[in-house]
């Protein structure tokens, strides 16, 4: 009888232990599906400014939550580069290659769904290859105004020193590196005097001066002049020495490495020469 009740006491106990150590009701996970759609809206080069809406309209209930989208769906018809504009600095414009029904267009991949996010200026600009494109923003429930030009660029033909063009001191030119034509650009410059030679180069599609500014200084023989950067001048480059007058080249490189898979970085800059 004894060895019974310890029996009896022992499984009482445990059935205690379990109903104070395991929790008997788990608090509910989220289980409500969401579904976005995409109101777009086709819109041309140079035309007036868009509103941009968080959200073209929003509803839900206890099982699912409904969103649909304002985007804007613009052509890139050939090679070039295109300026956007926006009326608020701090808003996120996305550029996505495709948008899909139930398939949120912010997030990234490396599938091309997400091309690029422009965010922390009111002017932008963009190289991207021909094609359809969806730009949209959630930053804010409040619209965003924005505006795009598009740029007809043609390939050039400056790709080697014998086909160099030929570019004035103080004249700034566009290096645009269409997709797909990433060569190495030549410009001829003539030095009517001796003087130091100075080189400003600016990426005007990405917030950061390159670590290596990937352009090259040359003698009419060939040889490579020293150059650095000028202290306190952001994308300012000059020789190291004084070079005699005369005629030097400049080439211009596209740092292949720097373009993230989704996003065309540094193809598009400002060249100039004094």
């Amino acid at each position: 009888m004894k060895d019974f009740l310890k029996r009896v006491f022992v499984a009482v106990m445990a059935v205690t232990f379990l109903a104070v150590c395991i929790p008997q009701n788990a608090e509910a996970a989220e289980t409500r599906t969401f579904h976005y759609s995409y109101n777009k809206i086709p819109v041309t080069s140079g035309a007036a400014s868009y509103s941009v809406a968080k959200k073209y309209s929003a509803k839900a209930d206890k099982d699912n939550v409904y969103y649909t989208y304002n985007v804007l769906q613009i052509n890139v018809p050939k090679n070039g580069y295109l300026i956007f504009t926006t009326n608020d600095s701090s808003k996120k414009i996305y550029i996505n290659t495709k948008v899909e029904k139930d398939v949120y267009v912010g997030k990234a991949d490396y599938s091309g769904r997400l091309n690029d996010v422009l965010t922390g200026k009111t002017k932008y600009y963009r190289v991207l290859p021909k094609g359809t494109y969806y730009l949209w923003s959630d930053s804010s429930n409040s619209d965003l105004k924005l505006k795009y030009t598009f740029k007809s660029v043609s390939n050039p033909t400056n790709y080697a020193r014998a086909t160099a063009s030929k570019l004035n001191s103080g004249v700034t030119k566009k290096v645009v590196f269409n997709n797909g034509y990433e060569y190495s650009r030549w410009f001829k410059i003539t030095l009517s005097a001796k003087k130091k030679i100075t080189i400003n180069l600016k990426n005007l599609d990405d917030a950061t001066t390159l670590n290596d500014p990937y352009f090259k200084v040359f003698n009419s023989k060939g040889t490579e002049v020293a150059t650095t950067a000028v202290s306190g001048k952001s994308n300012q480059y000059v020789t190291k020495a004084a070079q005699k007058k005369g005629v030097y080249y400049v080439r211009i490189d596209y740092p292949y490495y720097y373009s993230k898979p989704w996003y065309f970085a540094s193809r598009i800059r400002n060249f100039s020469w004094k």
